[in-house]
C-alpha cells in the first residue's frame, strides 16, 4: 500500500477547532478557538467577511475532497 501524498506544507500546524462564538455586535467579529498540541489555545476574532470566506473555502475544499475520502475509507483512523 502506498502512503498518501502530503501536499500541505509542514509549516501548517495540526490543530483542532475548540469553539466558535457568535458575532459580537460591538466588535463586528466572531471568535474562533484552536487547540494546537503542546500550545495554549489560540483564540482569534475574525470579521464576518473573513468568516464567510472561511465557510465558503471549507465547503469548496471539503466537497472537492469527497472522492479522496471515499478512496481512503479503508485506512485506519489516524493514517
Amino acid at each position: 500500500m502506498t502512503s498518501p501524498i502530503n501536499l500541505l506544507p509542514a509549516i501548517y500546524l495540526d490543530a483542532d477547532v475548540r469553539n466558535v462564538t457568535p458575532v459580537c455586535p460591538g466588535r463586528k467579529r466572531l471568535g474562533l478557538g484552536l487547540d494546537i498540541p503542546g500550545q495554549p489555545t489560540v483564540r482569534v476574532a475574525i470579521t464576518l467577511e473573513h468568516a464567510q470566506f472561511l465557510r465558503d473555502s471549507l465547503d469548496d475544499y471539503i466537497s472537492a475532497s469527497a472522492g479522496c475520502q471515499r478512496a481512503s475509507a479503508a485506512l485506519p483512523e489516524g493514517e
